[in-house]
């Protein structure tokens, strides 16, 4: 796709840009009665997905390198920094849009990673950029972030705010397919995140 952005990054403006997704509330469209921001998102996300690459290493004899997928993990929503979490009414609207915010949201990620020196750029992409994934990667991720928008929805329905019901449907049937596909994930699932309705006193013993 030909470079559309038009703006420049400052030199060096990776790690800054990172933080600043903290910033950046999810979920736009609905009403929440508990926040959530890009930076806490993406931070679960790499829990969960360190979690269950480090059970399909040692439960299901995988060939994972867990901290890489946890670190990958970590920028996964890197671009929206820049462009915001946009709804997906809009993104997944046609086929065209779908396509056209790809797009967009791999320009920025590249020319956000452009903005270091030389020496880091290579490594910082394979960190950051879709095209250095193995396709394992991608997917232990996306199910990792499934199962974060997941519990917020459990969450919000946990808090009777119904306009969750059907967010949380829709986020159900497309995690299933993982659960299906790795074991890893639905071990991780079943076992791990029955605590995380716990309160403190549940999870701590005195």
């Amino acid at each position: 796709m030909k470079n559309i952005i038009k703006y420049a990054f400052s030199k060096n403006a990776l790690f800054a840009l990172i933080r600043r997704t903290r910033y950046i509330n999810r979920w736009s469209l609905m009403f929440n009665v508990s926040k959530e921001n890009v930076g806490e998102h993406s931070h679960e996300v790499a829990i969960f997905a360190h979690g269950m690459a480090v059970i399909g290493v040692n439960h299901h004899n995988r060939d994972y390198n867990a901290e890489r997928i946890g670190i990958i993990a970590i920028y996964h929503e890197l671009s929206e920094s820049v462009l915001g979490d946009q709804p997906s009414t809009l993104k997944h609207a046609t086929e065209d849009t779908t396509s056209f915010f790809k797009g967009i949201e791999s320009e920025v990620e590249k020319d956000i990673v452009a903005s270091l020196p030389p020496t880091l750029q290579s490594h910082m992409a394979s960190l950051t950029l879709a095209s250095h994934f193995k396709e394992h990667e991608k997917e232990i991720v996306k199910a990792a972030d499934l199962l974060s928008m997941l519990i917020k929805c459990d969450h919000e329905l946990s808090l009777s705010n119904r306009e969750f019901t059907s967010a949380r449907n829709k986020v159900w049937k497309k995690f299933e397919v993982y659960l299906e596909k790795y074991p890893e994930v639905k071990e991780f699932y079943e076992i791990h995140m029955g605590q995380s309705q716990q309160t403190i006193d549940g999870l701590v013993n005195l």
